[in-house]
Parts: structure tokens; sequence; C-alpha cells
């Protein structure tokens, strides 16, 4: 788009350093903020029982639908990252965000090269960079304790960190073949589209933007290339609809209960979508007191428009290639998650994270350059800077405040070492699934299983919920705030009947645990 205008060594230089902030801010505190999260123990269990016995399923899950052999409730490649990491350093907490955050310094480091590729300017990929790391543009939450969507979502361990790592791989395959017209890399774009569709389905949308790109620049050979591309991406599928074929009937089982987030022949289904939407981008905008003072999300949301517009215009009017690698997944992710992703949970928009920083790093180059004609060059300058600086120093407060939080928070592994301790090696522990990892010596068990059996509403036929809860052969029961909670707002006659259950089995409170930052637990043990 420009010339290329920076000293090579330097620019690698500051890069190093900014992948070196990343990773100390990243693994501080890396058990102990953000509280576990309920996909992490889930999740982790499966890349578990790869690890160990090579087999894509869930001991956690054990009775539900043969998923301790058997998984379908999320796609397999984040598992299977999980497998490699604790095939290599055992199973814990640590190790699973260690995996997302390792994913996330690749992303950087993707992220910076297409930069570099596109704009063939090191000053655009070093801020799209400063922009990733230091730009606050969402609400301070339990999950998300700076704001920052990028810091905030590496140190969670689910598969949002996946689809942008093998979407921006897509994307440099795209070109290289775009370059030369190869075959082989078109085939290779559609492959690691299908690859981030296997994180999680709204990572196909990958193969939509190379689709739509490829109709955009009209290659030579075009359909040729269309068909190439589709290859790629649909032969990981046919392999996955084997496994699948294996036991349609556990498929069908395990994933009936997602019914609502597919109801595809549903006009209004998108409407809804749509109409809620906004609750993705949590931002803050009911909170006036949260909303205001932040120079970080103002800055963000003007340079992203200013640079959407203008991009959009280059690709339209003056046929710009380039612009288009950027403007199309930038516009096209965000319609697509809007449309067709049920589910408004903030990390989904990682996926678009990379392609809006390059499109704010481009903007303030430009703005950079326009300047230097100006008469008061000096001082509009130094007022660009000033504007970055006030990005930072937001930041900086941010991940200051983070780790005082950090200071009074309990570190996930210290509270089930706590708990475990009231616990015989060897037993069977059932609970919520969130509290899952870390009993290494003993058999835990997701507590929600005997629920999802027993519900009408989900089961095509349901058990009853005392013969569901035996199954588990439980020898001690945890319960936890949340869980407590969920058995006090549940319908009377759950209730009853699981209060029934433990007076049946004798239980008898063991021990009580009173954090700080996870709440009150009690362990029962059960007796025959």
């Amino acid at each position: 788009m420009f010339a290329q205008k920076h000293s090579p060594r330097l620019a690698r230089a500051v890069f190093i350093l900014l992948l070196l902030m990343y990773w100390a801010l990243s693994m501080e505190d890396l058990t102990v903020l953000p509280l576990v999260y309920e996909d992490e123990p889930w999740q982790a269990s499966t890349g578990k029982k790869l690890a160990a016995q090579g087999i894509f399923g869930s001991d956690l899950f054990e009775g539900y639908h043969r998923m301790e052999q058997r998984y379908y409730g999320f796609l397999p490649l984040h598992p299977f990252a999980l497998a490699l990491t604790f095939r290599a350093a055992g199973v814990g907490l640590f190790q699973a965000r260690f995996e997302s955050v390792a994913c996330g310094l690749v992303i950087l480091a993707l992220t910076w090269s297409l930069a570099q590729r596109v704009y063939r300017d090191a000053r655009v990929a070093l801020l799209v960079i400063f922009v990733l790391l230091f730009s606050r543009g969402f609400m301070v939450s339990a999950l998300h304790p700076t704001g920052i969507l990028f810091l905030d979502a590496v140190r969670v361990s689910r598969y949002d960190v996946l689809p942008p790592l093998f979407g921006l791989l897509a994307l440099h395959c795209y070109l290289n073949a775009a370059r030369k017209n190869l075959q082989h890399w078109y085939f290779i774009a559609g492959l690691c589209a299908a690859l981030a569709g296997f994180a999680h389905l709204y990572g196909a949308f990958f193969f939509i933007v190379l689709l739509v790109l490829m109709m955009w620049n009209r290659p030579p050979r075009l359909l040729r290339a269309l068909g190439v591309t589709g290859l790629g991406f649909f032969a990981p599928w046919l392999f996955y609809a084997a496994y699948v074929m294996q036991d349609v009937g556990a498929w069908r089982a395990q994933t009936r209960g997602y019914g609502e987030r597919f109801e595809l022949w549903n006009p209004r289904w998108y409407l809804e979508n749509m109409r809620t939407e906004v609750s993705r981008y949590s931002v803050g905008y009911l909170h006036r007191g949260e909303l205001f003072p932040r120079p970080g999300f103002w800055i963000l949301i003007s340079s992203l428009s200013a640079s959407v517009y203008a991009l959009l215009e280059r690709a339209a009017l003056q046929a710009d290639r380039r612009a288009r690698i950027v403007v199309t997944p930038l516009v096209l992710l965000p319609v697509l998650l809007a449309l067709l992703v049920h589910v408004k949970f903030t990390n989904y928009l990682f996926v678009v994270a990379p392609f809006a920083a390059m499109a704010v790093g481009w903007v303030f180059v430009r703005l950079w350059e326009f300047l230097g004609a100006s008469t008061l060059r000096v001082p509009a300058r130094a007022l660009l800077v000033g504007l970055l600086m006030l990005v930072f120093v937001e930041s900086a407060f941010q991940m200051i405040r983070r780790d005082q939080v950090a200071q009074t928070t309990t570190p996930y592994p210290a509270l089930i070492s706590r708990l475990e301790q009231f616990v015989p090696e060897g037993s069977r522990v059932a609970g919520l699934h969130t509290y899952a990892l870390g009993w290494e010596q003993r058999e835990y068990r997701a507590l929600i299983v005997p629920f999802l059996l027993a519900n009408e509403a989900v089961e095509e036929k349901s058990q009853t919920f005392t013969l569901a809860l035996n199954a588990q052969k439980a020898d001690y029961i945890l319960l936890d705030a949340r869980l407590r909670q969920f058995l006090q707002t549940t319908d009377a006659s759950t209730r009853a009947e699981f209060e029934r259950w433990m007076r049946s089995k004798h239980a008898n409170k063991i021990a009580q645990v009173n954090d700080s930052s996870y709440g009150l637990f009690e362990i029962y043990q059960l007796n025959p």
C-alpha cells in the first residue's frame, strides 16, 4: 500500500520486545486470574483422556451417552492440542492455560507477518501488535480482568485461540497461492480454514472469507482455484463425518441440547441473533460511569471506523487487493457471527481482533504521514503519539489493578488442594465440572450428568433422577455455591428427590471450606 520505511533489525528487536512483554503479562498469576471457567476443566477432560489412552472421550461425563468413549459435544482440535501439552507436562490448569498462551504467541507472530506482507511497512506491523496488547475495548469482568480482549482471552483454556490461528494461516496460504497461482496453496488454505472450523464451527467462516476474496480478486482459472480450495476444506470433514457415523445415536443424544443454537430454518432465529448481538460487545454501553473515561475504547472505535471506511473505498473503488485481505475478514466475520452464532460470548470476537488491529495500525500510520505535510506537523504528531500513550497508560493501569486483585485471589490449585485433603486417594467424587482439574489421585465425575439424564426436555428417553445418581457410584459429593443455588432454584420435585437420595445414602457432611474467591464448599461422604 505504501513504501517500506523501517530498519529491519530495529523493527524485529521491538517486535521481540513486545512478544516478551506479552509472555510476561500472560504468564503472571496464570492459575489465579481469571477464576477457573466451567469450560476449562470440561475441555481439559477430553485432552486428558486423549493423552492417557488415545481415546477422544471424557471420563468426567461418564455415563452420558458414551461420552467416556466417544465425545461429540465439541470439535476435536483443541482437545488434541491439550493432549500434546498434557503428554509433555502433565495435567493441570497451568498446563491447560499455557497451551492457550502459547497459541496466542503464534497468533501475534502470524499477525505481524501478515501485516508485513500486506502493508510492507514495519511501523504498521508494530502498531498492530501494540493495539492487540494494549487497547482496552471491553469492560472489566470476572472473565476479563483487564478488558483487553487479546490478553484476557488467552488466559482461558478454551478453543477460542485456535480459529484465528488457523484463519491467519489460511490467509497466508491464500497470499502464496495468489502470488503465483499455485494450486496446492489454495488446497492448503482450504485445509487451514477447515482446521479453524475443527476448533469451533465459527472458524469455518474463514472458508467463506477465502471464497469472497477469490471471487473478488478473480485469479486465473478461478473455478479451478475455488474447487481446489473447497477440496481442501471439505476433505477433513468427511473424516469427521465417518467418525460420527460410527455411533450416530450417541452423536444425536450428546448434541440434542444444542438445538436452539442451530434453528437454521427459522427466520426469527436470525432476527433474534442480530437483535442480541450487541451483548457480545461488552463495552459497558449501559454503564456510563465506566464507558466515558476510557480513552482506549474511544480511540479504538473512532480509528477503526475511519479505517474500515478507507479500506472499503480502496478495496472497492481502487481495486486494491491488499486492502481486501484486511477488510474482507474484518467486515465479513462480525456479520457472520451476528447472523449465525446464537451464543453471544465475547471471546468469540478473538477471531476478528487481528484484522481490527491491522486496520487501526494502518490508519494511524496513514494519519502520521498526512500530518507530516501540515504546517502544524510537530504538535499534530505529538498529539497522535499522546493518544497512543493514553491507550498504553489506561492498559497499564488495568494490569496493575489486575495484579492487585490477584494478590487477594485464591489460586485454583490451592483451592483444590484444600478440598482434596478430605477425600482419600482412589475415591470417586461427584461435583460441579468447574472444579474437576487437579483431582489426579481421585476420580472426579460431573454431577450435572444425572440432572441431564433425568431432564425430559433434553432426553428422548429420560431416566429417573435417583437411578442416574446411583449410576455415578460416587463416594463423596462436593457441593459448591453455584450447585447449591441451582438446587434451590430448580423444580421442587427434583430438589426433593435429591434430598431423599442423599438421606438414603446416609450422606454425612465431613468438611466445609469457605473460600474468599470461590465461595462455600461442602463435602459429603456417602455410605451405601
